[in-house]
């Protein structure tokens, strides 16, 4: 009779889930997406279009996390210039960044790939010692 239990409700509980009064939920678990073919800029920050450095310290890279990286890789493989020039100065909003008089202006392809790089490098560094990051409000750990 047990057995038929989670036949007859519509939830699918067990007899020990209901006594109990819980619930079975399966979170699934992300893993980053293969690594994006970049240029110039991921390799070592560098714009290919004006020659300009991106390099971002600890603090500007902390902010994000796993879920924004994925989405901004979704954001470069789309190519969008709309897109690009949008989410370019969101990033530089957010992490209090000005990279010269001019902005990134005409650069915010080579400015977002440099700092898919950099980020990505610095989240599988901490997954190899165990610490994830899930989201920007996520703490680091």
């Amino acid at each position: 009779m047990f057995l038929a239990i989670p036949l007859v409700n519509r939830d699918r509980l067990r007899a020990g889930d209901i006594i109990a009064g819980s619930w079975v939920v399966e979170a699934p678990r992300h893993t980053l997406a293969k690594l994006l073919a970049t240029g110039a800029a991921a390799r070592d920050g560098t714009s290919d279009v004006t020659g300009a450095r991106f390099r971002f310290g600890e603090a500007e890279l902390a902010v994000y996390g796993e879920y924004e990286l994925q989405t901004l890789e979704r954001v470069l493989r789309d190519g969008r210039n709309e897109n690009l020039i949008a989410v370019a100065e969101a990033i530089c909003r957010k992490i209090g960044w000005e990279p010269g008089p001019q902005g990134i202006q005409g650069d915010e392809r080579a400015f977002l790939e440099a700092y898919y790089a950099q980020l990505r490098a610095r989240l599988e560094k901490g997954m190899r010692f165990g610490k994830r990051k899930a989201d920007k409000h996520a703490g680091d750990g």
